[in-house]
């Protein structure tokens, strides 16, 4: 089997990132995360959903991270522009994730048909064997790195 994803005959690779990849690559450009700029101008269809996109919109306007209100509309425009929206209707019944703000990226992803979700959430990384009946892959930043087609 190869090492890294590739489409059927007639797809585009699919991949979810969660809210905290998501900062990594547009906010705080972690070098770790940077692999995403490729992603996005690869033909990989990054996608998001409403829920989604309202999780990310919610925690980068959180004070913790001091990020002023100019700056939160840049990196949401980047964010959105980036993406394709998918709407989240049906889906099989999933294993829950312990976060329940977490939930949506599985959802997203399986009725999405997405073949990857790129986290560093602990308690989605957790659910990685039992996604797999899915047809998803979870997997970290650095593992989803190599498995950008070449």
């Amino acid at each position: 089997m190869s090492a890294h994803l590739t489409p059927s005959s007639n797809s585009t690779l699919r991949w979810v990132l969660d809210t905290n990849v998501v900062l990594d690559w547009l906010h705080f450009r972690d070098p770790r995360a940077q692999f995403l700029d490729r992603a996005a101008t690869s033909g990989i269809a990054l996608q998001a959903s409403t829920a989604t996109l309202a999780e990310f919109r919610r925690v980068i306007a959180c004070s913790k991270l001091e990020i002023d209100v100019p700056r939160q509309s840049e990196i949401v425009a980047r964010y959105e522009s980036a993406v394709v929206l998918r709407e989240v209707h049906d889906f099989p019944k999933l294993p829950q994730c312990r976060d329940p703000d977490d939930q949506c990226f599985l959802e997203l992803a399986v009725a999405g048909g997405a073949g990857l979700i790129v986290t560093r959430d602990k308690a989605l990384l957790k659910l990685k064997s039992k996604l797999l009946r899915f047809s998803v892959r979870i997997e970290s930043p650095g593992d989803a790195a190599a498995l950008m087609p070449r």
